[in-house]
């Protein structure tokens, strides 16, 4: 038997070997020490930007309770009254004026708004925790299918409801959406919804995402940015949208776009495909158009100082910047 192997029986059978040493008694257990009471509930923000009580549901518990419009009303729109008129233009609950911009990146008009009546149809309310909602209150539609208004992350309190973050969304309202979603260690909310000119044919509807960052307990509507804080255009990301350049022979296109919220980055996958009338192109059956060109595009965003910032122009503005400028390279 080797050194080694006659060291392991020593210490293996140790205890069957003789030994002028007494075994020690054994010692009591130590008591056991009393389990660390659970850290508390991480608080709410200090104070709520803007409450309301109400006895809506408060025999159920805040996951199962459903609150009527016009609590919603009540609770974003300042001064609002369900027998009176609204002053125009609408505040949300802070004071902050609800009103048209121009949201692309050089100056121009104004969009029409269209009042709403604050019906039923005027609240979109999104569940998003046992005691979280995201609530947009309608105040006016747009000419170009969008609509607008306060939206706000809200808190489901024991009498009432708080609201915790608020902002000015305009977006879709058909079929709307709203979620918040992480991107890096920032926070958005994010609206997808459509627009369609006959309700009954999905092939005439609009699809986008618009895209709000959230700082402290502002949702920000601002442009996307690139990397040097140079406008690329708005925060409304078309998702599927078709249309017409130039006159009846100008090229059509269609755009289909994926939007994937990963945990650095918003992935942007874009194909325009563009077709031109059969006259533009000689050909002989009047009904047939035809795919000239496909094009795709993958861009990211991420969030920076409360602003979407991205690491170029959508698919669609580069063509259109291209069919503007005859002397940049054109892709049709």
């Amino acid at each position: 038997m080797s050194l080694l192997a006659a060291a392991a029986v020593v210490v293996g059978f140790g205890g069957f070997a003789g030994c002028s040493n007494p075994k020690p008694k054994p010692q009591p257990a130590a008591p056991a020490k009393p389990a660390p009471a659970p850290a508390p509930a991480p608080p709410l923000a200090v104070k709520p930007l803007c409450a309301v009580e109400t006895a809506a549901s408060l025999d159920r518990p805040p996951k199962d309770r459903v609150y009527p419009p016009q609590n919603w009303f009540v609770l974003l729109l300042q001064g609002y009254r369900s027998n009176s008129e609204m002053a125009r233009p609408v505040s949300d609950c802070t004071g902050m004026a609800v009103k048209g911009v121009y949201e692309n990146c050089s100056a121009g008009p104004i969009p029409e708004t269209f009042p709403t009546s604050f019906g039923y149809d005027d609240v979109v309310v999104a569940q998003i925790a046992d005691d979280r909602r995201l609530a947009w209150v309608i105040s006016e539609r747009l000419a170009d299918g969008q609509s607008q208004g306060p939206v706000a992350l809200v808190s489901v309190e024991p009498r009432g409801l708080a609201v915790r973050a608020i902002g000015m969304l305009r977006a879709y309202r058909r079929n709307v959406v709203l979620r918040l979603e992480k991107v890096g260690a920032a926070t958005v909310l994010v609206a997808d919804g459509q627009r369609c000119d006959d309700p009954n044919a999905a092939e005439t509807c609009d699809r986008a995402v618009r895209v709000l960052p959230l700082a402290g307990d502002r949702f920000h509507s601002g442009p996307i940015l690139d990397a040097y804080d140079r406008c690329l255009g708005s925060s409304l990301i078309p998702v599927r949208t078709k249309g017409q350049i130039g006159n009846a022979r100008g090229t059509k296109y269609e755009l289909e776009a994926a939007v994937v919220f990963g945990a650095d980055a918003i992935i942007v996958r874009e194909n325009l495909n563009l077709s031109r009338p059969p006259k533009a192109r000689g050909a002989q059956d009047p009904d047939e158009d035809s795919f000239v060109s496909r094009l795709q595009l993958e861009r990211s965003l991420t969030v920076r100082d409360g602003h979407l910032v991205a690491d170029g122009p959508s698919l669609l503005a580069k063509w259109m910047a291209a069919r503007r400028n005859p002397a940049a390279p054109s892709e049709n």
